[in-house]
């Protein structure tokens, strides 16, 4: 992507002489804008460097679902997130054309701080507050109407059985210790009652869970927020 490709994109969102810094390349292209008025913005151009990590995630439907999540999560919950920003047409999502082919393109709030990492986890206290936030967030998840849930990946039972057996294999290559793999089934354990339970429910609904919680995808303020990505 050029600079005149990623200066023509974030002119569609009403930024003019804005500057790029290029952040990662994998399921999505990311960029940090550094807006000419001192406003800083995250732009993804939903294209993942391998086809094989395409999904649902990336289709137009799918990308809807997660914006609107997000912008109801930020202006009804106390958690601090990042907020798509809608463009001059007032849509979350902006098609553009680039190399004959059609690409979804969202722009959200920049969050500033650091991701979060082994050493934070290492203190309780911490860990206590982040436990918090991920509860809060998923109190929000089950009040929260999601009528487009079949447009976003699912991790269901059959998933997490699939999983469990994928990361046991990696204990005979060295990749896991014992008590890696123990831990991981416990947990993969306790979700598929949890599971279970819900789907015997009178409601018979399962609700929404963050899929790809790591450290990577929880930033730290400066002065100690945390934001679950």
């Amino acid at each position: 992507m050029t600079n005149e490709d990623l200066e023509r994109l974030a002119q569609r969102f009403g930024i003019h002489r804005a500057s790029f810094d290029f952040l990662r390349h994998n399921e999505n292209e990311t960029y940090k804008v550094n807006a000419g008025d001192g406003r800083k913005f995250v732009l993804r151009i939903h294209q993942p460097f391998q086809e094989g990590m395409t999904g649902k995630q990336h289709t137009y439907e799918g990308l809807l679902g997660e914006l609107h999540m997000l912008e109801e999560l930020s202006h009804n919950s106390g958690l601090s997130v990042q907020t798509p920003i809608r463009n001059s047409e007032g849509s979350l999502i902006t098609v553009m054309e680039h190399n004959g082919r059609q690409l979804n393109c969202t722009m959200l709030s920049w969050l500033e701080g650091r991701d979060l990492n082994k050493t934070d986890v290492s203190h309780p206290e911490l860990v206590r507050r982040l436990g918090s936030q991920i509860g809060e967030l998923h109190t929000f998840f089950r009040g929260y109407y999601h009528k487009t849930l079949e447009n976003r990946p699912s991790q269901g039972m059959a998933y997490n059985q699939w999983l469990a057996e994928t990361v046991r294999k990696g204990l005979s290559l060295g990749l896991f210790t014992g008590f890696d793999v123990d831990i991981v089934d416990e947990t993969l354990r306790e979700i598929n009652k949890l599971l279970a339970a819900s789907a015997e429910a009178p409601s018979g609904r399962l609700g929404l869970v963050h899929g790809d919680l790591g450290l990577g995808n929880v930033i730290i303020s400066p002065e100690g927020i945390m934001s679950v990505l």
